[in-house]
Formats: structure tokens, C-alpha cells, sequence
């Protein structure tokens, strides 16, 4: 039964990661919203003060490899920032009562 089971998940899985039609794949539809989601991500960690470095720079270079046609590194780049933009501001919520220990 274990066995069927993890075979099942890995067909399943398998199935997935090859399917070119999933949402999110590299096309030029969806880079606009991903590129908005994106910048509201970057903007609300900045809001919060915990903007990551990279993450303003990301959505440049997105933008730079849309306009010369690289719609493959555009969405990459794009999803990239707007995960960074999630993280930084999950990380400013998580440590937002930090202070020093004291032994």
C-alpha cells in the first residue's frame, strides 16, 4: 500500500512539472500581473522596513529582459522579486519584537 502510494505521488508530481499549460508558465499574458504582484510585494516590505536588496533590482532586470524579448528570464526574474517581497515582509512580521538576548 506505502509503495503504491509514493509511486501514485511521483506520477502525480512527474505529470505536473511537465504540464506547459499550468498557470505561471513562461508567457507573455501573465508577465504584467506577475510584475504587479511583484512590485505590491517589494512596496509592502518597504512599507514594513524590511526590504530585501536584490528585490527593487529584480523587477529592473524583469523588466529589461521583457522589453528585449526574454520572456523566459522576465518571468523568472519577476517571480523572483515578488517572492522576495513576501519573504522580507513575513520576516519583518516574525521579528518584528526582536531585541538583543541577555545573558
Amino acid at each position: 500500500m506505502k509503495k503504491a502510494l509514493i509511486f501514485t505521488s511521483l506520477l502525480t508530481l512527474g505529470a505536473c512539472a511537465g504540464n506547459p499549460s499550468a498557470p505561471g508558465q513562461n508567457d507573455a499574458k501573465n508577465f504584467p500581473a506577475l510584475i504587479q504582484e511583484a512590485e505590491i510585494a517589494v512596496r509592502t516590505s518597504g512599507e514594513a522596513g524590511s526590504e530585501w536588496r536584490d528585490a527593487s533590482l529584480l523587477i529592473g532586470q524583469a523588466k529589461m529582459a521583457a522589453a528585449n524579448g526574454d520572456m523566459k528570464t522576465a518571468m523568472e526574474l519577476a517571480t523572483q522579486a515578488k517572492r522576495q517581497g513576501e519573504l522580507s515582509a513575513q520576516q519583518a512580521q516574525e521579528q518584528k519584537n526582536a531585541r538583543p538576548w541577555l545573558f
